[in-house]
């Protein structure tokens, strides 16, 4: 089976993987997870054909972490946090079983308690874990509490978990949510993973052993790579592509633009006026090939109905909520989030931020959800993409916001911060 160690590189953890016998990686999921949206992840680097490093974490082994006398609000932060990544992987259609839960490996930092799990983007991987139920029976033993009250809780939550039979993510999040409401307030400050690009910035040359970046081919707008021994012909991959190829329009020639992007800026594609594109066919024809019948069923899939998201209306958002804040760089206006969907575009009638003189947002760019305290942003198929700290945010897919997040629309840039 695979063998994982930890190791300390530029004074963080780092987790190496060695791939055995007939394992290799698979590309595709080792792209997306570079630039995954979600939390928890560590990004993954390939050195060579046999070896991985997972790069991002800020912290100490759990079991480590677990023994310094943690509350019970620290303690179902962590256990929300192991439930999200597995609803997210999920989502992904990643293989559950080559999740690592084992506590030694899953990292933690111990000042906010965020969790950094690595999962093994392998094929045929010998690496399976025991299950979520497992990973946190041996949490909670291991776990010391500052007070028999907060045991009292951690007893209480693995009872029901045991009780369960099978385990169900969202009878899990709503037990969370009734005895620790404050969890998911904690859950959208946590700070967000840098992707793989970035993180490269911060180790020097030679501070990993045996790593060479320029081995791993981070792709940013282009098809994920595949070799004949990464991808069989006859396996379907199950993560989409995440960027589309822009359209082919002709240049639009205005010298008066001051939002114009610099060259490469984020790596992005060329900028389209969006006038008249937001239901072009071309536009159409792009965003269908991006789906593939592998995520017919996940929560990739764009909603056959044009207003699905509008089905969140009824997560009102309570009225003594402290609302987050937008705030738009070009003008410094912030504006205040108080709608459970809350819509951001340039046609007046149509949105609840109203982006002027800018002709390259959509008409309705996004819209930006509230669900239990937590907030998220959609993109509604804008011609010029949206990004959250320059991770490309695909269409109709629900990206957490936490605070502090850089939100960019086209080349319209806003600053997104959550209230306490």
């Amino acid at each position: 089976m695979a063998k994982i160690k930890i190791i300390t590189s530029m004074g963080k953890k780092t987790l190496k993987c060695r791939l055995v016998n007939k394992e290799f990686v698979n590309g595709r999921e080792l792209d997306f997870l570079a630039v995954c949206p979600t939390q928890c992840f560590l990004r993954p680097m390939l050195s060579g054909e046999k070896t991985i490093f997972f790069l991002g974490a800020d912290g100490v082994p759990s079991t480590v972490a677990l023994k310094d006398k943690i509350t019970k609000q620290r303690y179902f932060l962590i256990i929300a946090q192991l439930i999200e990544m597995m609803r997210s992987a999920q989502q992904y259609s990643f293989d559950l079983g080559t999740i690592d839960l084992e506590p030694e490996h899953i990292l933690i930092n111990r000042k906010n308690g965020q969790i950094f799990v690595p999962y093994l983007p392998v094929v045929n991987c010998e690496t399976t874990n025991g299950g979520i139920i497992k990973c946190l029976r041996q949490l909670s033993t291991i776990a010391v509490f500052a007070s028999d009250y907060d045991y009292s809780f951690a007893d209480d939550f693995m009872c029901f978990v045991m009780g369960m039979g099978r385990f169900s993510i969202d009878d899990a999040e709503n037990y969370i949510r009734e005895v620790s409401p404050d969890t998911a307030k904690q859950l959208a400050l946590l700070p967000n993973i840098k992707n793989l690009k970035g993180l490269l910035h911060e180790y020097k040359d030679g501070a990993l052993p045996d790593a060479k970046p320029s081995l791993f081919r981070l792709i940013f707008g282009d098809a994920a790579y595949f070799t004949k021994q990464e991808m069989p012909k006859q396996e379907k991959p199950k993560i989409p592509m995440l960027t589309p190829k822009p359209l082919e329009l002709p240049e639009i020639q205005d010298d008066t633009n001051i939002f114009a992007p610099k060259p490469h800026e984020n790596n992005q594609s060329e900028i389209i006026l969006a006038d008249d594109g937001d239901n072009s066919d071309e536009l159409e024809d792009i965003l269908t090939n991006l789906y593939t019948e592998s995520s017919a069923h996940s929560e990739f899939e764009r909603p056959k109905e044009e207003n699905a998201l509008d089905k969140t209306a009824e997560l009102d958002i309570p009225d003594d909520v402290n609302y987050p804040e937008i705030t738009r760089r070009a003008t410094g206006v912030t504006y205040s989030v108080d709608k459970s969907v809350y819509k951001i575009g340039k046609e007046n009638a149509k949105v609840d931020l109203y982006v002027t003189n800018n002709q390259t947002v959509s008409r309705v760019h996004v819209h930006i959800i509230s669900r239990n305290g937590v907030y998220y942003i959609v993109d509604q198929n804008s011609t010029n993409r949206t990004f959250v700290n320059g991770i490309h945010v695909p269409p109709q897919v629900e990206y957490k916001l936490r605070d502090g997040d850089e939100i960019k629309l086209s080349n319209e840039i806003f600053d997104f911060r959550v209230k306490l």
